[in-house]
């Protein structure tokens, strides 16, 4: 479901950018145990579940609601209200998942207030332009920020292994954006709270 989705970086990347170190678990873990918390024998709902445990609970909500506060923004996720989430795992498979479109009960309770043009329209995310930024504008950022040496003085990092994210993405061989952007807030969050040390972080008792 999500996982294989959302996975940016696979284990066997993450061995070679760690110097050939083993993580102590990949990260399938957490999915697999919110799979296995399931109580239901749809496989589908079952998916559906460990989505919501693992990606919605800590990543897509909390997360998106930190970031965005921290830059005076109000962001609101549509249809979480907990009984709508109820319902919706009430509604059988069927109804809930079309094979010829996405979204079928979505594309159906629009239809009165909708134009058709816009009810056929395929599903389409709102991306930013990472991919074409670390190419022109934001390159010379990503160089500096993901320099060998810059990388090299945090001790677990293979600069090699991240020069060639980086130059694979600049000569068009693949796009590294994401695996871009996941090393840019992995460095910059260990040079100022772990090297530097510059904020004050408090645990709540």
């Amino acid at each position: 479901a999500h996982y294989w989705w959302r996975t940016i970086i696979t284990e066997e990347e993450k061995r070679t950018l760690l110097n050939g170190r083993t993580p102590a678990r990949d990260s399938y873990w957490a999915y697999e145990s919110a799979y296995n918390e399931y109580s239901g024998d749809d496989w589908l709902e079952k998916y559906s579940y460990a989505d919501l445990a693992v990606w919605w609970r800590s990543m897509g909500l909390y997360q998106s609601d930190s970031m965005s506060m921290a830059n005076s923004l109000e962001l609101r996720v549509p249809m979480m209200d907990h009984e709508f989430v109820e319902l919706a795992y009430r509604i059988p498979r069927k109804q809930k998942h079309g094979y010829a479109t996405t979204k079928p009960l979505l594309r159906q309770l629009g239809q009165d207030v909708l134009p058709p043009e816009l009810l056929k329209l395929k599903k389409a995310g709102f991306h930013v332009p990472l991919a074409e930024w670390y190419c022109g504008e934001l390159r010379g950022f990503v160089q500096e920020r993901l320099s060998a040496d810059r990388v090299a003085s945090l001790g677990f990092l293979e600069a090699r292994g991240v020069d060639k994210i980086i130059q694979d993405h600049l000569l068009g061989k693949a796009d590294n954006s994401y695996k871009i952007t996941n090393l840019l807030v992995l460095v910059e969050w260990h040079h100022q709270f772990i090297q530097e040390a510059r904020y004050e972080v408090s645990c709540p008792h």
